[in-house]
């Protein structure tokens, strides 16, 4: 018997990276691989139009960089919202994983770094093992993306 599901059953996710971080078996299985999560991303920014992707791993951080600024909306109006909402990007013609949250959610850290600066979403870059400055900006080309994810979370049993 197949159950059926009113509007009431229905609730409104109004935190997007709390939900994500206790229901992790719903975003990323009964398995954590942190390869995955950066597969999954570079999919996302594939989806987006990015056609040269680079990614890089040192001193555990994660490198994603993009010919695209995947964060650009209109003109050069940038949105964080990639990396806290699960609703995706008005005019999204394609629906892509909302990768970025995801990781955000898992993560130790995140830093962006594209035409509006260096900007830590999650955690910070500055105890020196990210060696990001005013120098290192000139030379970004789209956007990159570095990440410090944890070797391991806890996956409750089902």
């Amino acid at each position: 018997m197949v159950k059926s599901y009113s509007e009431s059953d229905l609730k409104i996710i109004t935190d997007a990276l709390g939900h994500i971080a206790s229901n992790p078996r719903m975003y990323i299985g009964d398995t954590y691989v942190p390869e995955n999560l950066i597969a999954r991303f570079v999919s996302d920014l594939m989806l987006a139009g990015s056609n040269t992707i680079g990614i890089e791993k040192n001193v555990g951080w994660w490198k994603v960089s993009s010919n695209v600024d995947w964060l650009q909306i209109e003109d050069s109006y940038i949105s964080y919202d990639e990396f806290y909402s699960l609703v995706p990007k008005k005019g999204a013609e394609i629906f892509r994983d909302k990768a970025g949250v995801i990781l955000n959610a898992f993560s130790i850290a995140l830093v962006t770094v594209g035409i509006d600066g260096i900007k830590a979403i999650k955690g910070s870059y500055e105890n020196g093992d990210l060696p990001l400055d005013d120098n290192y900006i000139k030379d970004v080309v789209g956007r990159e993306m570095f990440v410090k994810l944890p070797s391991e979370i806890f996956i409750p049993q089902a």
